[in-house]
C-alpha cells in the first residue's frame, strides 16, 4: 500500500517536471537564445495544433469502402454466343466508308413526302455494303451486349472503334429509307427495329456515354418512325408487329443499378486522376460576392486549405457513401422508392445540379442522408465534377420517355386505322385491346418538386471552411 503511494507521487512528481519542463528552460537561458527556445516551442505549438487539426477533420465521417463489390462487378461478363458486340465486330470489318466526305450529308438524311430520293450513287454504297448491313443486323438479335476490350480496361462499357456504330446506324437507317422508297414497308421497320435493338443493347451494361449515343440514334429513328407509321401504305398487322416488337425492347432496359455501378467506377478514376494529373489542382470556381485573393495567393491558400481539410480523403469518402445511398435508392422496386428527404446543389455557393438523398436506412458504418447531405455540401473538388443521382435517373427518364413516345405513336396509328378515328384520350388505347398498360413516360424529376434544398445558410461555419 505504501509502495503504491510512492510510485502516484513520484508519477506526479515526473509528468510535472516534464509539464514545466518548457517553462524552466525559458527562464534558464539568456538573451538570444531565450528567443530561440520560446520560437521553437511556440513553432512546435502550432506544428502539433496543425497536426491535430488536420486529423479530426473526418472523425465523424465513416470510410465505408466501395459501395459494391467492384471486384465481382468488374469479372462479370456475358457468353460469346449471347453476346451482340463479338458478331457486330465482324461486320466492322467488313464494312466500307462512304466514297467521299461530302457522302455523309447523304447519311444524316432525314426522309419526307417532299425528300430527293436517294441518289444511285448512295444505292451503289449501299449494296456493296450489303454483307456488312447484314452482318450488324444479326449481330442485333442477339440478347445481350458486352464489350470484351472496355472489360479488359477494367472499364464498363462500349467502345466504338472510330465511330463506326454511327456510321452503321447511318447506313441501317439509308437502307431503310431506300427500302421505304421502294413501297416494301415491312422491311423498313424491320431496320428500324434492329437500330432500335442495337440502342438499347449498347447502354445495357454502360455509363452516360453510350447511353447519350444511343438517345442520338433513337431520336433520329423517332423522326422517320412518325412518316412511316403516317404512310397509308402500312397496313394494321404490320403496326401490330411493329407494336409488339418495340415493347419486347423494354426487357433490353439498362438497370438503373448497374449504370450506378459503372457511374461510380469513372467517378472513383476521375477523382484520383484529378490529384495525379497535376501537382496545381484547379481551384474551385470563384464566387463573386466574397472577396477573392490574388492569383497566386488564392492558390497557395485553396492547396493549403484542401491540405488542412484532407478533401482527398474527404471527397473519396462522401463519393463512397453518396453512391451507396443511390444504389440502395435504385434496388428499390419503382413503385417504393421514397421521396428524397434532401437536395444539395453542386457548384460555388450550392449552385446547380441538384444531388439527391434519400431516406435509405444506412448499412454498417453509413450516415442517415441529413448528415450526408452535409458532408457532401463540404467538399470542395467533389461537388462541381460528380454527375449526381438527379444526372443520371435524369438521363433514365429520357430513355422512358423517347421509348413512351414511339409505343403511343403506334399505338395510337393502329387504333386509327382499326377504328377509323384518332383515339380521344389515352386510357382508350388499353381499354381496346392495342395496349395492355400505357408505358412509364419518365417522371423522376415531376415527382420532387416539393423537396427541401440544403442551403448554404444551413452549414456551420466548420462546414463552410
Amino acid at each position: 500500500m505504501e509502495t503504491d503511494i510512492k510510485d502516484r507521487v513520484a508519477l506526479r512528481w515526473n509528468l510535472k517536471r516534464i509539464v514545466l519542463a518548457p517553462a524552466r528552460l525559458i527562464d534558464r537561458s539568456q538573451g538570444i537564445w531565450r528567443t530561440l527556445v520560446i520560437a521553437a516551442y511556440l513553432m512546435a505549438t502550432l506544428l502539433i495544433a496543425t497536426f491535430s487539426y488536420r486529423q479530426t477533420q473526418l472523425l465523424s465521417l465513416p470510410d465505408v469502402g466501395d459501395p459494391f463489390n467492384v471486384s465481382e462487378f468488374l469479372a462479370f461478363s456475358i457468353p460469346d454466343d449471347q453476346n451482340a458486340v463479338l458478331p457486330y465486330l465482324e461486320a466492322v470489318k467488313l464494312y466500307k466508308p462512304p466514297p467521299d466526305r461530302s457522302f455523309f450529308a447523304t447519311l444524316l438524311r432525314i426522309p419526307g413526302p417532299n425528300s430527293p430520293r436517294l441518289s444511285p450513287e448512295a444505292r451503289l454504297w449501299l449494296e456493296s455494303n450489303r454483307p456488312a448491313l447484314q452482318q450488324f443486323r444479326a449481330a442485333w438479335e442477339f440478347p445481350d451486349a458486352f464489350d470484351p476490350a472496355a472489360q479488359s480496361q477494367k472499364i464498363a462499357g462500349f467502345l466504338d472503334p472510330e465511330e463506326s456504330y454511327t456510321r452503321f446506324c447511318s447506313a441501317a437507317l439509308l437502307e431503310a429509307d431506300r427500302l421505304m422508297e421502294e413501297g416494301d414497308l415491312a422491311a423498313t421497320w424491320d431496320w428500324y427495329h434492329s437500330v432500335l435493338r442495337s440502342t438499347w443493347l449498347i447502354g445495357r451494361h454502360t455509363g452516360e456515354g453510350a447511353r447519350q449515343l444511343a438517345v442520338n440514334i433513337r431520336s433520329r429513328v423517332s423522326r422517320r418512325l412518325k412518316i412511316w407509321t403516317e404512310d397509308p401504305r402500312v397496313d394494321p398487322a404490320t403496326l401490330r408487329k411493329a407494336l409488339a416488337d418495340i415493347q419486347a425492347c423494354e426487357s433490353l432496359f439498362p438497370s438503373d443499378v448497374a449504370t450506378l455501378q459503372v457511374a461510380y467506377l469513372a467517378a472513383r478514376q476521375a477523382h484520383e486522376r484529378f490529384y495525379e494529373a497535376s501537382a496545381e489542382v484547379d481551384s474551385p470556381p470563384p464566387d463573386p460576392d466574397r472577396f477573392q485573393l490574388p492569383k497566386p495567393l488564392s492558390t497557395y491558400y485553396n492547396e493549403v486549405k484542401r491540405w488542412l481539410r484532407r478533401d482527398r480523403e474527404r471527397s473519396r469518402r462522401v463519393l463512397n457513401l453518396a453512391f451507396r445511398n443511390w444504389i440502395e435508392y435504385s434496388k428499390l422496386a419503382t413503385d417504393a422508392r421514397p421521396k428524397p428527404v434532401i437536395r444539395v446543389k453542386v457548384g460555388p455557393r450550392l449552385q446547380g445540379t441538384p444531388a439527391d438523398f434519400f431516406p435509405i436506412e444506412p448499412q454498417a458504418g453509413g450516415l442517415p442522408p441529413m448528415a450526408l447531405a452535409r458532408w457532401y455540401a463540404t467538399t470542395i473538388d467533389l461537388r462541381p465534377k460528380l454527375a449526381t443521382l438527379g444526372y443520371y435517373q435524369g438521363q433514365h427518364s429520357q430513355d422512358l420517355h423517347a421509348h413512351a413516345s414511339q409505343v403511343m405513336m403506334i399505338a395510337e396509328e393502329l387504333y386509327s386505322r382499326e377504328h377509323g378515328d384518332a383515339p380521344d384520350s389515352p386510357q382508350k388505347l388499353v381499354g381496346s385491346g392495342v395496349l395492355r398498360r400505357l408505358p412509364d413516360f419518365g417522371t423522376y424529376f415531376a415527382l420532387f418538386v416539393d423537396v427541401p434544398f440544403l442551403v448554404e445558410e444551413q452549414l456551420t461555419e466548420t462546414d463552410q471552411d
